[in-house]
């Protein structure tokens, strides 16, 4: 008895899990086929799903309850195991190329009584034309672990690194050429909807056209994680690829199949630009999942000629912006685009820092960042500026400011 309630003890006051660093420090049950060399020349991409990325788990004893947040240890564990094994290996994107897809569902739980953590991995393997090739599910658990972190890092990795195990055993024994090169077709976009069913847009920003030929300037983050991008133009959706982006200035330049009435008029030099205190306006898509499916209009000042702490590529501006706005037009009286929303000050922090919130600081990426970048990717636009009117210019920018929507 005393024994037990040793080894009890030892239990609950917990256990050390070693840091993941890499897929040959996981132990599995499964043994690899000694036929197989690693790491395979099949490309492989592998989907999470946000249900997944944002999932919690809770726990509890008899004084407190206390939160997991599992989903962003799923994806690192995917980002350890599976370059160990393929060649080519990353989270599905436009730009991702496969030969096969494992689409990766899980069950994350935590028992109170004995402190374990335990996930339930479920991986489908599908061809590039969304045939089921392979399917397995595993379990793996730790218990007492003292960081939840490495725990759930730990358990997921067993789990993925198992069911890796079990695929390519499978397909060795099918005789399927595993080392075959990558082919054009694979370096390709795929059919995201074949592969994924009927997607649902995951958020959504604006977009505002720059020429004639359906091209549209918007803010890089509002796309970068997009699986496939739409822009809604007079209640229809129409599909936009990247042509363009530039992650340090949060810019991308999108192609829409389609060719618009309007587009806006970009300022052609420094002396077209915007001065401090001069009177703007900013339209988009704000909160688009709830409000209504027509641009807002919101009307400010240019704060500032440059950005936190100088940043000397953005404007700060006082106009109100909601989530949904960014990428949209910041607009002079004259028509003229001179920036492109990308961000507002946050309030958590500033409370954190300074004991007090602040109010309508906004950022664009200036009339001049844009002409760099759009001259940069050798994308045309155009100066046109309007009779200076708010009336007119208004008019014109609703026309020319689309919503875009982001499915993952």
């Amino acid at each position: 008895m005393r024994y037990l309630i040793i080894a009890l003890a030892l239990l609950l006051a917990g256990c050390e899990v070693a840091p993941v660093k890499d897929a040959s420090s996981v132990q599995v049950a499964t043994k690899l086929d000694n036929s197989l060399t690693l790491p395979v020349a099949a490309p492989l991409a592998y989907y999470i799903s946000r249900e997944d990325l944002q999932r919690e788990v809770y726990g509890a004893d008899g004084y407190s309850r206390w939160k997991f947040y599992p989903g962003p240890l799923f994806k690192k564990a995917a980002e350890i195991v599976y370059p160990d094994f393929f060649s080519v290996a990353g989270p599905l994107a436009e730009d991702q190329p496969f030969r096969y897809l494992v689409k990766l569902s899980s069950e994350a739980g935590y028992s109170n009584l004995w402190g374990t953590f335990k996930v339930t991995v479920t991986a489908s393997y599908l061809d590039r034309q969304g045939n089921e090739v392979f399917k397995t599910t595993t379990d793996a658990s730790v218990t007492g672990a003292n960081l939840w972190q490495e725990a759930y890092t730990s358990i997921y990795a067993e789990a993925l690194k198992e069911s890796t195990h079990r695929f390519l055993n499978h397909m060795a024994g099918l005789n399927n050429d595993l080392q075959q090169p990558i082919s054009d077709e694979e370096r390709q976009t795929a059919d995201f909807d074949k592969l994924l069913g009927e997607m649902k847009p995951a958020g959504n920003g604006t977009g505002f056209f720059i020429n004639s030929t359906g091209q549209l300037l918007t803010a890089a983050h509002v796309v970068n994680e997009c699986l496939k991008t739409e822009v809604r133009y007079h209640g229809q959706n129409y599909p936009a690829n990247r042509v363009a982006v530039s992650r340090v200035l949060d810019l991308a330049v999108l192609q829409a199949d389609l060719q618009p009435a309007r587009f806006a008029s970009i300022p052609a030099n420094a002396s077209d630009d915007v001065a401090l205190g001069q009177s703007v306006f900013v339209t988009g898509y704000p909160l688009g999942s709830i409000m209504a499916d027509y641009p807002s209009l919101t009307m400010g000042n240019i704060s500032s000629l440059g950005g936190l702490k100088g940043a000397l590529a953005n404007l700060q501006f006082s106009a109100p912006v909601q989530p949904g706005n960014s990428g949209g037009p910041l607009i002079d009286y004259n028509g003229n685009a001179v920036g492109v929303v990308t961000s507002s000050l946050n309030q958590s922090m500033m409370l954190a820092k300074t004991g007090t919130t602040s109010q309508n600081v906004n950022f664009a990426v200036s009339a001049e960042y844009m002409r760099r970048f759009l001259d940069h990717s050798h994308v045309q636009y155009r100066y046109q500026p309007l009779k200076k009117s708010l009336e007119t210019a208004s008019d014109a920018a609703v026309k020319f400011t689309v919503q875009i929507l982001c499915y993952q």
